[in-house]
């Protein structure tokens, strides 16, 4: 019966121990995924910040094409008001060197 009882005390340990191994197995497998889901997830993290830097770059691009526009508009108005300005005038100069002859 001592032989026996052994026998099974030996049987149990190297289940327990083959059940460890296994588990060991299994334990590492489950770091490497939960690692490679950590990797996946940072390379995730860093193409959605480039992407809102990018839509932030694209959105002062914007605002400052916009305030050139507005400028080049300004610019263009205050133009045309300078040479509307030089055409009157030269078409009084034009009255008074006619009224002149």
């Amino acid at each position: 019966a001592k032989l026996k009882a052994h026998e099974r005390i030996s049987e149990l340990e190297a289940s327990l121990a083959a059940e460890r191994q296994r588990l060991a197995v299994a334990n590492d497998a489950l770091i490497k995924r939960t690692l490679d889901h950590n990797q996946a997830e940072e390379a995730l993290a860093a193409t959605l910040r480039a992407r809102e830097d990018d839509a932030a770059k694209l959105e002062r691009l914007d605002q400052q094409r916009e305030a050139e526009a507005a400028r080049a508009q300004a610019l263009l108005g205050g133009h045309s008001e300078a040479v509307k300005a030089q055409e009157k005038a030269a078409a009084e100069l034009r009255e008074k060197v006619y009224a002149l002859q």
